[in-house]
């Protein structure tokens, strides 16, 4: 069975909708859990009119939206778990579908794509999820945050016991909660590249918090804070004994990759960190060339690169993405195949090669979205 959990607060302009959605799914076997965190309008109203035997309505006291998604987890009873928010729709075949592609592979999950819509149902947008190996899982909620559409997933049960959403968090809970989930490397996906949600953008769902520093960022340091530097950076070479050389080329390219991402706070304390090492001549050659780097001195960072005498993929890689900022793309692609050359299973000059190429012209083999482009 499927348990569909609703936190409501105050929604009652789009209530009405996003119930009928599930009431009116193609796949029939589900519970469906709504709760009501406090909500002061006219919510409980809405809810009470409908007459299901599926719908299990629960009101609590304000607590936030964590705390009404931890009450519908310790309440459901389905093997397989699928959120729905108050003012987003589902289209009619939405559970089928993951149901039956969960099941097909196996899945410890399974996401799918969404259509964005604004507050009166206008199309504006559309998101597109993405399938991301459980060895690159962790990396790429560092470098750009979680690569699926959080709100479009259903969850396997089993994968997220004894993990919760933090309540002590007033944004980012969903994302955090996927990330605790992949503290086991093992979790298996599957993408649906179907809009199977609508998913609503308006004022009141966009964040009064958006310039308050540690609020926005404060799930990054928790997962930074139970992340170990070498799942993070499989990459680099843990079993060489060089644990000091190690740390401190972590902490670079970890601050390297927070600056890209605007986390300056964060970027600077992990620079200090990186700094903080007596490392060998050849480690400090690179730090001092990431240090470039994040100062957008590409050529100091290449002379300094170019210094280290026996270089490793990373090293290969971060000398081709200099050459990228720089404009010669010639000359970064023999760096990012060399670091492929070096270390296969490294995914970032991979990811390199791809954004080179896409910077030139990018051609997706689908060409159905394209049906309306004029």
């Amino acid at each position: 069975m499927i348990s569909v959990i609703m936190p409501v607060y105050n929604a009652e302009k789009y209530l009405k909708e996003s119930i009928e959605s599930i009431l009116n799914q193609t796949e029939q076997k589900y519970e469906f859990i709504i709760i009501n965190d406090g909500s002061t309008d006219r919510s409980e109203q809405i809810i009470n009119s409908y007459d299901d035997e599926r719908i299990v309505y629960v009101y609590q006291n304000n607590q936030g939206e964590a705390a009404a998604r931890n009450a519908g987890l310790r309440i459901a009873k389905g093997i397989y778990i699928v959120w729905q928010d108050a003012d987003d729709v589902s289209l009619p075949n939405r559970l089928q579908v993951l149901k039956d592609e969960i099941e097909a592979y196996d899945a410890d999950f399974v996401h799918s794509d969404v259509l964005l819509i604004e507050e009166q149902g206008v199309p504006i947008g559309y998101w597109q999820s993405k399938q991301v190996s459980s060895k690159n899982i962790l990396s790429y909620f560092l470098k750009i945050g979680t690569p699926f559409n959080n709100p479009s997933i259903m969850f396997k049960r089993d994968t997220f016991l004894g993990v919760n959403f933090d309540e002590d968090l007033r944004i980012g809970t969903d994302t955090d909660f996927i990330s605790q989930i992949f503290t086991n490397l093992n979790i298996k996906t599957v993408h649906v590249n179907k809009p199977l949600l609508l998913y609503r953008r308006h004022g009141s769902s966009l964040t009064s918090l958006e310039n308050n520093y540690n609020v926005l960022n404060l799930h990054l340091s928790k997962f930074l804070q139970r992340t170990s530097l070498m799942d993070l950076f499989p990459e680099i070479n843990w079993k060489n004994n060089n644990q000091v050389n190690n740390e401190a080329i972590a902490y670079i390219i970890l601050a390297y990759l927070l600056a890209k991402r605007g986390l300056f706070i964060h970027a600077n304390d992990y620079i200090e960190k990186a700094k903080s090492y007596e490392v060998s001549n050849e480690t400090e050659k690179f730090i001092v060339g990431m240090g470039f780097m994040l100062l957008k001195d590409y050529d100091q960072a290449i002379s300094n690169f170019k210094l280290v005498k026996d270089k490793d993929a990373i090293t290969e890689n971060y000398i081709g993405e200099s050459y990228c900022f720089k404009g010669d793309f010639v000359t970064a692609k023999k760096h990012f195949l060399n670091a492929i050359y070096l270390a296969p299973d490294y995914n970032e000059p991979i990811e390199n090669l791809r954004a080179i190429g896409s910077s030139l012209g990018f051609n997706l083999i689908d060409h159905t979205w394209r049906k309306f482009v004029k």
